[in-house]
């Protein structure tokens, strides 16, 4: 029996092989490296950079309401990076206003350690 269930151990591993070999050669090629923004999209449509440029502007116009101590420029210098970080991902209309408000929390965060820190009275050395 024991000579029996080899013989079909054997059958078994060579039959697996063979078909994998076969499948193996069918197998689209693959990229040894696979990144994130391989998966983005390549190209927009006009009509979606459009509402790109749009909901920019309006994130822009709303954030500096909100941050009236930040200047415009800089503001909108965040929209811009969070919006680059954005387009690595598959929805970046999703999560262009989330990234642009971190963003710009984070700036005025910065902003106002700044200030403190500027504001700080200086101590004169005594000579």
């Amino acid at each position: 029996m024991n000579t029996a269930q080899n013989r079909i151990d054997r059958s078994v591993n060579s039959l697996t092989k063979t078909i994998a070999m076969k499948h193996l050669n069918t197998l689209p090629s693959i990229p040894a490296e696979v990144t994130f923004t391989d998966l983005t999209l390549r190209q927009f449509s006009a009509a979606c950079r459009s509402t790109m440029a749009q909901l920019k502007s309006k994130l822009v116009s709303r954030l500096s309401a909100e941050f009236g101590n930040i200047e415009t420029r800089l503001i909108r210098q965040a929209v811009n990076e969070a919006d680059a970080l954005a387009a690595l991902t598959i929805v970046p209309h999703l999560l262009l206003p989330s990234l642009a408000e971190e963003k710009v929390q984070n700036l005025h965060e910065w902003s106002v350690r700044q200030r403190a820190f500027l504001q700080r009275p200086v101590l004169g050395l005594a000579v």
